[in-house]
């Protein structure tokens, strides 16, 4: 009865290029793509979610990841951190407002959130991710997402993800992380969480 259908815009099907949409082409074809779900299913989704954990899964940092396959990259300097996370800030703001235009002029009463970001907190992601990640969020909230979104979507693991990592953050240290940011009239939705019942 008052349950709420969430649809993620993410993923494309296989006539879609199979990474993020980067590129104009990309972007062009994402918002075709966006265009034609929202047409189809509008009257049976209430709110509508952009992407899923982009820096986690597309716009990788370097040598994010502890176990990853290869020979261990070199870190990247200050500089090469914030010219990263300013790029790729930018291309996930282009996917957030072209998605965002096409979600509106289809379903004007539905609820638009950003795509469910990483927790930056998270400690299995490596020593940098938690900075660079912090980078591109007040980046992305500073250069107006929440001109294009109704809220600001999150996945936070307090008791650690998987169980044997350590105590990650909470939502509110996310909610001070966005007040931080000059935007707290954003709503801010918690979409994955891991909890001991």
């Amino acid at each position: 009865g008052g349950a709420r259908l969430v649809a993620q815009i993410g993923y494309q099907p296989q006539w879609l290029p199979r990474d993020f949409p980067t590129t104009e082409e990309g972007r062009h074809a994402y918002s075709r793509w966006t265009e034609e779900v929202v047409s189809r299913y509008a009257d049976k989704v209430d709110t509508w979610e952009i992407w899923n954990e982009p820096l986690l899964f597309w716009l990788t940092y370097p040598n994010h990841k502890p176990d990853k396959q290869g020979p261990p990259q070199k870190p990247l300097s200050m500089e090469e951190t914030d010219a990263l996370a300013a790029s790729y800030a930018d291309m996930i703001l282009e996917v957030i407002r072209a998605a965002s235009t096409v979600i509106r002029q289809r379903d004007p009463q539905a609820t638009i959130l950003s795509p469910g970001f990483e927790d930056f907190l998270n400690p299995i992601m490596g020593p940098r991710f938690g900075e660079f990640s912090r980078k591109v969020y007040t980046r992305l909230l500073s250069g107006g997402m929440a001109k294009h979104v109704d809220g600001f979507c999150i996945h936070s693991y307090p008791l650690g993800f998987p169980a044997k990592a350590p105590p990650l953050g909470d939502p509110g240290l996310w909610r001070k992380f966005d007040q931080a940011a000059d935007t707290g009239r954003l709503a801010q939705w918690l979409k994955q969480n891991h909890v001991l019942l």
